[in-house]
């Protein structure tokens, strides 16, 4: 059945509550849509950056959950002209019901709504979903801020925020009185998508520029920008091997930042300093998973150690 909708509620999210122009809004509040099953193989990816990134754990989860309880949520798409489907929310229940090996998912079927329109409702929530990592969580919100100061580009709207910032630092005098009310407006949006300042906000998006082996990183196991930012040291020295080890290492130990701060001043440390702590400590935490010839070898490097101390403590005898 065909429905019209002042006010379309999908997962708890309303979706005429944005912040965008009355055109657009006029366009959210009457949308038509209809609800039924649809074929997953007929829905289509859209055509921007999303949700390139997730653990097949939680789909497997999310699958078992719905095998027992059902879906709860329906999925939201829009139909497209030559009678396919494109995805606007919904990634992970369309993998899940492959999982299942299901055909037809249950879905909110958007009639009429134009490319702008559907990629206003994802980006509005992108940037609301509370399962995304740091990373793709910054990527959505700058996604979100383009679309809605109309910039061409990510880049471009990162020179705008950059502007705006100086702006306000007092190093740019010149903006007309247009561009002093959408920097009003972009400090407003940043604290309400965010919760943070513009400040912080700037400081979150050197997220953008990673290494992809730290992007890769902070997707698998979801780490915060401060553990991103404080791997990028060893990128940006070229450390690119001494990265990959320590990545791996705190993937297998659950290290959290305080240890790989700890880890990168190490490494970088210019005088080429060994913390002997650090290396005892590590050393503990890997040694049992050594084959027989690396303990072999290990023993017989601690042997040599044993002996320097000895002969230092026969002199002091």
């Amino acid at each position: 059945m065909m429905k019209k909708s002042k006010s379309l509620i999908v997962n708890n999210f309303n979706f005429t509550d944005l912040d965008f122009d009355e055109n657009l809004k006029e366009e959210i509040e009457n949308l038509t849509y209809e609800v039924k099953e649809i074929p997953i193989d007929l829905i289509d990816n859209p055509p921007f950056h999303d949700r390139s990134f997730y653990s097949k754990e939680k789909i497997v989860e999310l699958a078992e959950n719905i095998k027992i309880y059902g879906l709860a949520h329906p999925i939201v798409v829009r139909k497209k002209e030559n009678g396919r489907y494109e995805r606007i929310i919904g990634f992970r229940r369309i993998k899940a019901f492959e999982y299942l090996g299901r055909d037809k998912i249950p879905a909110v079927v958007l009639l009429d709504v134009s490319k702008d329109t559907a990629l206003a409702l994802m980006l509005s929530e992108n940037i609301q979903r509370e399962n995304l990592n740091d990373y793709d969580k910054v990527y959505s919100q700058v996604q979100y801020l383009q679309f809605v100061f109309k910039k061409e580009s990510l880049e471009d709207t990162i020179k705008f925020i950059l502007r705006v910032n100086n702006y306000k630092l007092g190093n740019v005098r010149n903006l007309s009185e247009e561009e002093k009310e959408e920097a009003i407006k972009l400090e407003n949006l940043i604290k309400a998508i965010t919760g943070k300042s513009l400040r912080t906000f700037i400081d979150k998006l050197k997220l953008l520029n990673i290494h992809p082996l730290i992007k890769d990183a902070v997707r698998r196991n979801n780490w915060s920008y401060t553990i991103a930012l404080e791997l990028n040291k060893l990128a940006k020295k070229k450390k690119i091997k001494e990265l990959e080890t320590l990545i791996k290492e705190a993937e297998q130990n659950h290290y959290g930042y305080a240890f790989i701060k700890k880890r990168v001043s190490e490494i970088l440390n210019e005088n080429g300093k060994v913390s002997f702590s650090s290396i005892s400590r590590r050393l503990s935490s890997v040694y049992n998973r050594l084959s027989d010839e690396d303990k072999e070898l290990v023993n017989n490097k601690l042997k040599e150690i044993e002996n320097i101390i000895s002969k230092y403590l026969k002199k002091e005898l």
